[in-house]
């Protein structure tokens, strides 16, 4: 087409090194290694400073009692919830701050994450196309826990998820 400019080789160059950086950091945070080596207590503090280094919304991060020896998938499905939660703050809440709470007792964690943004009708969100709900309920959902949100326009988000901790049985113990 005349009068249209085509990138030049160096130029596609670039933007496929930058597509390629992308991609890798993104795999780099999905892929659950990255939590293998750290307690969930540190895990949630790390990704909650992260968020707030790119978002430039402070999180107000409160762990207590969390039990060193907690299966690490169930680490990792709190963390998910804990990464989807402000993910979807950062996107569509307009928050000015967000607190995140862990809590652990010998039968198990909780998780409450609440924002003050904007708010929106959780009816309206089920039916809508995204994922980010479904995963977090179907995730805790998997580990037999409980997921409840609530939101109202103009009053912000708060999500609760409890999650029991499982012991071995006394026929597994012998």
């Amino acid at each position: 087409m005349p009068g249209t400019v085509h990138p030049g080789p160096l130029e596609l160059s670039g933007k496929l090194k930058e597509i390629s950086e992308r991609v890798r950091r993104l795999s780099y945070e999905l892929h659950s290694s990255r939590f293998q080596y750290r307690d969930l207590a540190e895990a949630g503090r790390k990704y909650c400073q992260e968020f707030t280094d790119k978002h430039k919304v402070p999180v107000a991060y409160h762990c207590q009692d969390i039990p060193m020896d907690l299966d690490g998938l169930l680490a990792l499905t709190l963390v998910r919830v804990i990464q989807e939660a402000l993910d979807n703050a950062a996107k569509h809440s307009r928050a000015k701050l967000v607190r995140v709470e862990l809590r652990g007792t010998p039968k198990e964690v909780t998780l409450h994450i609440e924002d003050d943004g904007v708010g929106f009708d959780v009816e309206d969100a089920t039916l809508a196309p995204g994922l980010g709900l479904i995963s977090m309920r179907e995730r805790i959902a998997l580990a037999g826990g409980d997921f409840a949100i609530s939101s109202k326009q103009g009053r912000g988000t708060r999500i609760s998820v409890r999650v029991p901790l499982q012991k071995p049985s006394a026929s597994t113990a012998n």
